[in-house]
Order: C-alpha cells, then structure tokens, then sequence
C-alpha cells in the first residue's frame, strides 16, 4: 500500500487549501484500486473517490438480490456511477458531492433508504418504497441494482453480476 498526502486543491466551500490524500490499496478480487480523499481542516468539507488501476469502457452492472447472503457481495462505486433500483423507478444520480466507495449490497441498498429522508411529498409512495428495501435487506423480497458507470470503474464483485458495455 503506498500513500501520499498534499495540499493544493482549494475548497469549493470555503476557498481554503485543502488537504489531499491519494491511497493505493490491492482489494481482492479487484487488484489495485486508487482511494482519492480531499478534506478540508477549516470549514470540514470532505469528498473520496474509488478508480480501479484499469482503463475500461463505459459500463452497466446489473444484480438481482435475492437472499440475504447477497447483501455482502462486495460494491465498488465511483463518484461518476448512476445507481438504479428499476423496480422501484428510483435513482441516485451522481454530482458534485457524489462519493466514490467500497462497500457492499446492503450498503448500497442503505444508501436508497437514506435518500427517502429527502422527499416531503407523495408519503404514500416513499413509505412503499421504504418498505420494499427493507423487505430486501431482510430476505423477503428480491430488487435488482444497476450501476452504469460511464468512467466504468465501478464493479459489483459477483459471477451473478451480469456486466455490459454501454455508451
């Protein structure tokens, strides 16, 4: 693992200099992967993307989650990655402070949970939603996760994970 830490990069909050971290890690299954974290001391504001040392295409990953071993398939998703739950017509679309990350089915699935909070209107719809997530998580119920990546550094680490190239 090598590591390097600088300051150049200013703050899209503040304006300050901000502190930069670039980590090379080997993850199994995967092979060497970039972690980029850029924090900034005065005003907290912090941002991390994931590439994978390889060039590749623009990329779709699809995955049916259907029981809870599932749910700890490791995920690798780049800051530029779209996140779809299509049976549920929702989406997390990247942007300025979209985060590239390791983790996992559940963590991704969380992830969709977590944006609920944002909604005000239309309960009814949100509350169903919520309930078929959880219903994933908790084994009694299947939803399929696609990630298109059109820097295609992210990955679903899977044989179940159907992979495609996209434009």
């Amino acid at each position: 693992m090598s590591k390097l830490n600088f300051s150049t990069e200013n703050c899209p909050i503040c304006k300050s200099k901000m502190n930069i971290i670039i980590e090379q890690k080997d993850v199994d299954f995967v092979g060497k992967i970039w972690i980029f974290t850029y924090k900034c001391n005065n005003c907290g504001y912090k941002k991390t993307d994931v590439m994978i040392d390889k060039i590749r295409p623009p990329r779709k990953i699809t995955f049916v989650v259907e029981r809870t071993e599932d749910l700890y398939i490791k995920v690798i998703k780049s800051s530029s990655a779209t996140v779809r739950l299509p049976e549920l017509e929702y989406e997390i679309k990247p942007g300025p402070a979209a985060i590239g990350k390791i983790t996992n089915i559940e963590g991704i699935l969380r992830d969709f949970l977590d944006g609920l909070t944002f909604f005000r209107d239309n309960t009814k719809k949100i509350e169903q939603i919520r309930e078929r997530i959880l219903k994933t998580i908790e084994g009694k119920d299947k939803l399929t996760v696609v990630i298109e990546d059109p820097l295609g550094q992210s990955d679903i680490i899977s044989k179940k994970a159907k992979v495609e190239e996209s434009t």
